[in-house]
C-alpha cells in the first residue's frame, strides 16, 4: 500500500532547539511538512531541474541553506517526526549556489557540485567557478566531513545546472553549459580532485555542434554497465539529444555517439530529469513548448537496446512544469512530480503544488490524465516549486522523500511516502467534440476521468444537465457557455469546469454573430531569428529582460467573408495555455505583409505602438480570454492582428494549428 505522510491541521506545541528544526505545523488544506525558512535567500535553493538536493545513507539527507550561518549545510531527516535537523557540516559558504548531490555507497563518499546560478552560463572568475565536494561518513557518528583536498575547481564557469555522476572506471564526469554549448569534464587518472592539470580541462560533447540558446541546460547520468549519457536541449531546432559514451574509451569524437531523441511533433523547452534501472534504461523526465491538448510534459525512456519510446505525463491544458521521476526497482514503479496548479488556479507555470502520477517501469509506460496527486501544498499559497530528490533508485526500505521551496514564504516543504504500489487517484476529465460552430450546435462530449468513478453529472452552461458518462448536448442559441463535469466514486467526489468551453454563433447571412478561424498564424523568437515557426501549435508572447535575452511576437491574419449587415462589434478569442500577468497588446498590421510559412523575427511586420487593445493578465490556463478590437474590423474583408507582451513571464495560446483555435468573434446589427 502507498501511504503519503501528510500534515492537514494540527495543534502542537513547537519546540525549538539548536539544532533540530522541527516542522511547522500545517494550517487546514496544506499538505506535506513545512520546513525551516531560507530567507533572505534569493531564487529557488531546491532547483535546478536536473539537480538532486536529497540522498538516502542510513536515512535521509538534504542539502540545505541556513539563513543564521549564511552557508548551504547537511541536514539529517528524523523520519518518524518529519523535522530536520541542521549536522553543523557546511558545504558551500557561497549562498548563491545550487547544488547536484550524490552519494556513493561503494566508497563510501559523498560527493556534491555547486555552482554559483545562472540562467545564462558564462565564464567567471575563480571565487565563482563550479566546485566539487567530497565528504566521507562514519555510521559510528552519524557525521559526514569534509575530505583533505577538497573543494576542487570542476570548470571556471557560472552556469544554471551542474550534474554529476560516475563510471563503472570510477571516473566522476560533470555536464552544463556555458556561452550556449554542451560541455563536460571528468576527472583524471582516479583522482577524484583532478579534473585536468593544472586547471580545469572541459571539452564541448562532440556531435553537439549546433549553437544552442542561452536558456538551454544539459544533464547527464551514468547506465548500463558501461556507458555515460549526456542529455541536452535545443531550443533552436526544438529537439532533445542524447549522446552516449562507453566508459574508458577516451575523449575523441569517436568515443562519442550523438543522436536526436524522437519526441513526435513536440518541440523542447530546458526541462530535463535523468534516472536508470538496474535494466540498462534511462528515463527521462521532460518538458516541451507545447500547450492545450498537445504533450507538455512527457517521460521519455531508452531502453537497453537503445530505442526510445514515450509516455505523456500532463498537456498543455495541465499546466505542469518542472518535473523530475524517480524509480521504485523493488516494486517496479515509476514516481514522477512536477508543479501543478493548486485549485482553482489552473496554472502551475509559475508555481503552485507538488503533483504526483505513479506508472509501471518497463520499455513502454502509460500515466492517468489530469494534473495528479497533491502532495506538497501551502494552502492559499500557489507557489510551490522545484520538486528535488535523490538520483538513487529506491525501495521499501529507503521510501521516497522530495522535497520543494515556496517562494511566497520562502519555506522549505518536503513530503515523505511509503513505497509499494497504488492506484491513480479519482479526477474528472472530458473533451468535446465540436467546440465551436453555428446554432444549433451538437457536441459529443467525452468522459476521460481516472480512478473508476461510477457516476457523473454534467452541466453544460445552457441549462441543460445530463448523468451520461459520455452524453450528446445541443446547443439551440448562440453564445458562449462554460461546461462543468462532477464525477464520483461513492467516497468522493472531483469537478472539472472549463470556462467559456464552448461557443456558438448565429446562422450566418442575418446579422447576429459570426465567428472565425485564422487563415493563418505564427510566433516569431528573437534568439532564432531566421526560424520560422509556422507550424507550432501555440503562440508565444514573451518580453526579454535585456537586449540579448528572449523576445517572442505573434501574429494572425482572419478573412472575414458573408456579413449582410453593418458590424457592431469584433472580439478576439485566444485559448489559453499558459497563464502570464500580461497576455499581450494587440496590434493592426497589414496582412499582405508576412506569410504564415515565411515568417520569422527579422521580416516580421514592426508592431507600432499605440496598440488598440491590451488583453490584459491571463489568470486561467485552459480557458478562453478575449479582448475588444475597437473599430478595427469594418466588414467583409482580410485582417492582421500583431501580438506583444510586456512581461517575462510568457503568455501562450493555442494557434491554428492546435486544439483550441483563435476566433474572431464579429457582431452584426
Amino acid at each position: 500500500m502507498r501511504v503519503i505522510t501528510r500534515l492537514l491541521a494540527v495543534s502542537a506545541v513547537v519546540a525549538v532547539t539548536l539544532v533540530v528544526v522541527a516542522p511547522a505545523f500545517a494550517a487546514a488544506g496544506d499538505i506535506g511538512f513545512r520546513d525551516q525558512s531560507y530567507a533572505p535567500l534569493g531564487g529557488s535553493p531546491t532547483g535546478t531541474k536536473p539537480e538532486s538536493k536529497l540522498w538516502f545513507n542510513d536515512g535521509w539527507w538534504a542539502s540545505m541553506y541556513n539563513p543564521s550561518a549564511g552557508e548551504h549545510r547537511i541536514y539529517k531527516l528524523n523520519n518518524a517526526t518529519g523535522a530536520w535537523s541542521d549536522t553543523g557540516v557546511a558545504i558551500d559558504l557561497r549562498d548563491s549556489t545550487r547544488a547536484d548531490t550524490l552519494w556513493d555507497a561503494a566508497s563510501g563518499k559523498l560527493y556534491v557540485s555547486s555552482h554559483v546560478y545562472t540562467t545564462s552560463g558564462a565564464a567567471t572568475t575563480s571565487g565563482n567557478v563550479g566546485r566539487l565536494y567530497r565528504f566521507s561518513y562514519d555510521a559510528g557518528t552519524g557525521r559526514y566531513s569534509l575530505d583533505a583536498g577538497f573543494p576542487v575547481s570542476v570548470n571556471s564557469a557560472k552556469t544554471e545546472t551542474l550534474v554529476i555522476d560516475k563510471d563503472s572506471t570510477g571516473t566522476l564526469w560533470a555536464t552544463w553549459t556555458q556561452s550556449s554549448r554542451v560541455y563536460v569534464n571528468h576527472t583524471v587518472g582516479g583522482n577524484d580532485a583532478d579534473w585536468g592539470t593544472p586547471t580545469p580541462t572541459p571539452y564541448i560533447v562532440p556531435g553537439a555542434g549546433t549553437s544552442l540558446t542561452s536558456d538551454d541546460i544539459s544533464s547527464l547520468i551514468h547506465f548500463g554497465a558501461d556507458k555515460t549519457g549526456v542529455m541536452w536541449s535545443n531550443q533552436v531546432d526544438h529537439k532533445f539529444y542524447f549522446s552516449v559514451h562507453v566508459d574508458g574509451s577516451g575523449d575523441t569524437s569517436s568515443a562519442w555517439s550523438t543522436a536526436a531523441v524522437p519526441i513526435g511533433t513536440s518541440t523542447s523547452d530546458d526541462h530535463i530529469n535523468l534516472k536508470t534501472d538496474g535494466a540498462g534504461r534511462v528515463y527521462a523526465a521532460v518538458k516541451t513548448s507545447d500547450s492545450g491538448s498537445s504533450p507538455l510534459i512527457l517521460l521519455l525512456i531508452r531502453s537497453a537496446a537503445g530505442s526510445w519510446s514515450r509516455a505523456v505525463f500532463g498537456l498543455g491544458q495541465d499546466s505542469h512544469t518542472r518535473p523530475i521521476v524517480e524509480l521504485d526497482t523493488e516494486h517496479g514503479v515509476l514516481h514522477m512530480f512536477a508543479t501543478c496548479p493548486q485549485p482553482p488556479k489552473t496554472s502551475g507555470q509559475s508555481g503552485g503544488d507538488i503533483c504526483e502520477k505513479t506508472a509501471p517501469m518497463g520499455d513502454s509506460t502509460s500515466f492517468s490524465s489530469g494534473i495528479g496527486t497533491a502532495v506538497l501544498r501551502e494552502a492559499g499559497s500557489p507557489d510551490m516549486n522545484d520538486a528535488t530528490s535523490t538520483k538513487q533508485n529506491l525501495t521499501a526500505t529507503t521510501g521516497l522523500v522530495v522535497m520543494a521551496n515556496n517562494a511566497t514564504s520562502k519555506t522549505y516543504w518536503h513530503m515523505q511516502e511509503s513505497l509499494g504500489g497504488g492506484s491513480p487517484p479519482l479526477a474528472a476529465g472530458f473533451t468535446g467534440s465540436p467546440t465551436s460552430g453555428t446554432a444549433p450546435l451538437t457536441v459529443a462530449f467525452t468522459d476521460s476521468s481516472t480512478g473508476s468513478p461510477t457516476s457523473w453529472s454534467w452541466a453544460f452552461g445552457d441549462g441543460g444537465t445530463s448523468t451520461a458518462q459520455s452524453p450528446m448536448h445541443t446547443y439551440a442559441a448562440a453564445g458562449t457557455y462554460t461546461v462543468a463535469l462532477t464525477v464520483s466514486d461513492g467516497t468522493s467526489s472531483d469537478t472539472l469546469t472549463r470556462t467559456g468551453y464552448i461557443v456558438v454563433s448565429a446562422p450566418g447571412g442575418g446579422g447576429g454573430q459570426q465567428v472565425f478561424t485564422p487563415t493563418a498564424d505564427a510566433q516569431v523568437k528573437s534568439t532564432s531569428p531566421t526560424t520560422n515557426y509556422g507550424t507550432l501549435i501555440s503562440l508565444r508572447l514573451r518580453q526579454g529582460t535585456s537586449p540579448t535575452d528572449v523576445f517572442y511576437h505573434s501574429y494572425l491574419t482572419f478573412t472575414v467573408s458573408g456579413l449582410s449587415g453593418p458590424v457592431t462589434g469584433a472580439k478576439l478569442r485566444l485559448f489559453v495555455s499558459d497563464a502570464s500577468p500580461d497576455g499581450g497588446s494587440v496590434f493592426a498590421v497589414d496582412p499582405a505583409s508576412w506569410t504564415e510559412s515565411t515568417l520569422n523575427w527579422n521580416n516580421a511586420p514592426a508592431l507600432t505602438p499605440p496598440p488598440i487593445a491590451s488583453v490584459g493578465a491571463t489568470s486561467a490556463t485552459g480557458a478562453w480570454t478575449e479582448v475588444s478590437l475597437g473599430s478595427l474590423i469594418t466588414g467583409n474583408g482580410t485582417y492582421g492582428i500583431g501580438l506583444s507582451s510586456a512581461s517575462s513571464d510568457s503568455a501562450i495560446y493555442d494557434s491554428r494549428e492546435g486544439t483550441n483555435k483563435p476566433q474572431l468573434v464579429v457582431t452584426t446589427g
